[in-house]
C-alpha cells in the first residue's frame, strides 16, 4: 500500500517482511524442511467493523506467498477481533500463543 514505507520500514508490511524473515532465518543455517511454520494474528483489533480489512488481507498475503515459495503452514491462528502475542522459547523452540481473554497456549 506504502512502497516508500515498506522501504522504511520493511518490516512493517507482510509482502516485504515475511522474506527477509526467510532470508535471516536460512543465513543463520536455517532449512526449509526443518522449519515449524506458524502463523498468528490477522484480527480486526483496529477495524472491527472490517472497513480496511488489513488482517484478512494480510493473511491472504501471507497464504500466497507461503504456497508459491513451497511453505507449509503447520498451524495457524488467525482471524477474529482479538489480539495475539507469540512467544518463541529460542533454546527448546516452543511456541506458545497468548490469545486476548483466553490465556496462552503452547503449540
Amino acid at each position: 500500500l506504502s512502497p516508500q514505507k515498506a522501504i522504511e520500514n520493511p518490516y512493517m508490511f507482510a509482502d516485504t517482511g515475511i522474506p527477509l524473515l526467510f532470508k535471516a532465518a536460512y543465513e543463520f543455517g536455517a532449512k526449509k524442511q526443518r522449519m515449524r511454520v506458524i502463523v498468528a494474528g490477522g484480527s480486526q483489533v483496529m477495524d472491527q467493523a472490517g472497513f480496511f480489512n488489513i488482517g484478512n488481507r494480510n493473511e491472504i498475503a501471507v497464504r500466497k506467498m507461503f504456497h508459491r515459495n513451497n511453505v507449509f503452514i503447520d498451524y495457524k491462528d488467525v482471524g477474529g477481533i482479538v489480539n495475539r502475542t507469540v512467544r518463541i522459547v529460542v533454546s527448546n523452540g516452543d511456541v506458545w500463543i497468548k490469545t486476548s481473554g483466553q490465556g496462552e497456549q503452547k503449540i
